[in-house]
């Protein structure tokens, strides 16, 4: 038994039974085995990466949930950051100073600030627009926190992996078919016009100066006519179809190896109709290579780790021509001393290199669409906060609430799931069209109406009496309602802002703008100064 050393692994391989290729005169096809072994590697390594870009939907998706929270700044704040032709964060007019503490957080934050604010002047124009000025502390702080995930997907490392190990790959792909000069560049050709084999593999056994450099000059010394010493040329020793270039001699220069490869690789058995880089694949292509060169050729089987079907014993080595023992084939041997036999094939690393990548550029992309995912979901939870009617008690302002934007078919229909197709949406199975299977539901649409007036306007407008002063349309009728008013009023309903509300309102909204002026807004997710004010104030903004 003979240790042979595979891709830096010791391994056993027990060539007295392992079946042996001895071929006569070379002729048509006589190495489409070979040719094919080779262009598996070939298509599995050219085969389509497939690369996930979510930044584009990530950023309509995070700058949306910006958008809800910018709606709750003053607008002290937020007319701030109203999108103007050329304003960036960099020449912003408002942009601290060099050296200030503050600095660090603008330059963080402020692009998203400006695109928030953008996202929320485009929804406005499309009338769902969010203002949660008065919206309630705690929707303020859940918005507040969605705001921060949000922005923290847009800076997440994992959304540039997926381009990063595409490039990897391909400069680890063009390496093993092409060498070092990748696609562009010439391959080497033989040094003489009769030097083939030293390049191929010489009389000894051992491997060739160019054998296992790269895939296309393997390629070369199986298939390509030219260069050879002695014997006969002899053309589509590879396939019926492998023709050298008619005019160019064969491999006899960079320029003319370089045409005949692309011929041949067209010839390469078809691959899978849509193909994407796998690193199965590729570890599965270079099973078979290193399949086929451990099997021995020649007569007794005295040539080993040869890729091709030398004639005879093959002792005349791989010339690139038909004679006695002699043919067109490629060494890959080399001495690793004590008996043993080295396989000695350059770009082997590169392709288990190209095959981990592919694992990693996969993996790549099924992060990135979690996280598009989540942003997704994220996306839907702060609409859904900013739905929710605000939490009132007698001793706060009653009119204290969101005024939020209102759902329209458009936003239903871009809804693509069940699981995200929320009311006032409702999920329609059967319809045929996959982009209106969410549709508004009226009834809902009435009901969330409803709902808001009650929790909202509603609320306010409904005397502590039990009588319902929103339900009035006229000021005449408003302010004939009886019952007994709220203290130190002398009407139980009131005309206030054209609406018909509870007479108390205004004295409870006076004591709303208090708390306010008290405590200002909370924002965002940071502590950072409005220079507008001088600093005086500091608000917590992201």
């Amino acid at each position: 038994m003979r240790k042979i050393e595979i891709a830096g692994a010791l391994v056993c391989s027990a060539f007295l039974w392992m079946p042996q290729e001895v071929m006569s005169a070379t002729t048509t096809a006589t190495n489409q085995d070979a040719f094919n072994v080779l262009c598996g590697v070939y298509s599995a390594l050219k085969a389509k990466t497939i690369k996930t870009n979510v930044l584009d939907q990530l950023q309509k998706l995070a700058y949306d949930i910006g958008a809800i929270n910018i709606s709750a700044a003053p607008a002290i704040f937020s007319e701030k950051f109203n999108p103007v032709e050329g304003k960036t964060k960099d020449n912003h007019p408002d942009k601290p100073a060099a050296g200030s503490p503050e600095l660090t957080d603008w330059t963080k934050y402020g692009e998203f600030w400006l695109e928030s604010k953008k996202a929320l002047v485009q929804m406005r124009k499309d009338g769902n627009g969010a203002d949660l000025k008065k919206a309630p502390a705690a929707t303020k702080e859940k918005i507040k926190y969605f705001a921060k995930r949000a922005y923290d997907a847009l800076t997440d490392p994992s959304l540039g992996a997926p381009a990063a190990k595409e490039q990897e790959y391909t400069a680890a792909a063009q390496k093993a078919i092409y060498g070092d000069g990748g696609e562009a560049a010439n391959p080497k050709a033989p040094r003489t016009a009769t030097d083939r084999k030293a390049e191929c593999g010489p009389e000894n056994g051992l491997k060739g100066s160019l054998a296992g450099e790269s895939i296309r000059t393997d390629m070369l010394c199986l298939c390509a006519t030219g260069g050879g010493s002695g014997g006969s040329s002899v053309d589509k020793v590879c396939c019926p179809e492998c023709a050298n270039p008619a005019g160019q001699g064969g491999w006899i220069s960079g320029a003319t190896g370089k045409t005949a490869f692309t011929k041949f690789v067209e010839e390469c058995p078809a691959a899978d109709a849509e193909p994407k880089a796998s690193g199965a694949a590729i570890r599965a292509a270079v099973a078979a290579f290193l399949a086929s060169v451990s099997r021995p050729k020649g007569a007794a089987g005295a040539r080993h780790f040869t890729l091709g079907n030398p004639e005879g014993s093959g002792d005349g080595g791989c010339t690139g021509s038909s004679a006695g023992t002699a043919g067109y084939c490629v060494q890959y041997k080399a001495a690793a001393g004590g008996g043993n036999e080295k396989l000695s094939v350059a770009w082997l690393a590169e392709a288990y290199k190209a095959a981990k990548l592919a694992d990693e550029l996969d993996a790549a992309n099924q992060n990135v669409q979690k996280l598009l995912d989540s942003i997704t979901a994220l996306n839907d939870t702060a609409h859904a906060a900013a739905y929710e009617p605000p939490v009132t008690s007698a001793d706060h302002a009653e009119g204290v609430k969101p005024v939020l934007h209102k759902i329209d078919e458009k936003e239903c229909n871009a809804m693509k799931t069940n699981s995200t197709c929320q009311s006032p949406c409702t999920w329609h199975e059967s319809e045929s069209d996959t982009n209106k299977k969410c549709k508004l539901d009226p009834v809902k649409v009435e009901q969330h109406a409803t709902q808001l007036g009650t929790a909202g306007e509603g609320t306010a407008g409904a005397a502590k009496t039990g009588v319902n002063c929103s339900r009035h349309t006229t000021k005449e009728a408003c302010e004939a309602v009886t019952g007994t008013p709220p203290t130190g009023k002398a009407k139980v309903c009131g005309w206030i802002e054209d609406k018909c509300k509870d007479s108390s309102i205004l004295a409870n909204k006076q004591f709303a703008l208090s708390v306010v002026s008290a405590a200002f807004v909370a924002l965002l997710f940071y502590n950072f100064p409005l220079f507008i004010l001088k600093r005086f104030l500091l608000f917590d903004i992201f």
